[in-house]
């Protein structure tokens, strides 16, 4: 699936980091300006990519997030670029491909599995 198929899907919210017990977390809120979750029971209230970009705007939200459809994996590699040796090493133990997408300040790198195999000992 193509980042641009995703942004379509309305499986988009917004956030903004907030104090929770102490530390800085992000909270998901929903275009309207409500908070709202990740589960499927607020399903009802994600959007597509680019009215949650527009509700960043309107309601001053320090990013867009996503929750990932079946088949899809995410990993989130804050503060690292994506020529690192952190990223490249991802890369190559996922055996996947990435897609960068700029949802706030830091790019998210988003993976779709393709074959992994694990080897017990």
């Amino acid at each position: 699936m193509e980042i641009n198929e995703l942004k379509q899907q309305k499986i988009w919210v917004c956030w903004r980091y907030e104090m929770q017990k102490g530390r800085r977390t992000k909270v998901s809120y929903n275009t309207k300006g409500y908070k709202t979750g990740t589960t499927e029971e607020y399903q009802s209230q994600w959007t597509t990519f680019d009215k949650a970009s527009e509700a960043v705007e309107l309601h001053q939200f320090d990013g867009v997030g996503l929750v990932l459809p079946s088949g899809i994996a995410g990993i989130d590699i804050d503060n690292i670029g994506a020529d690192s040796e952190l990223a490249q090493e991802v890369r190559v133990l996922m055996n996947t491909y990435e897609k960068l997408l700029q949802v706030a300040k830091a790019p998210i790198t988003f993976l779709r599995w393709i074959s992994i195999r694990y080897q017990f000992q």
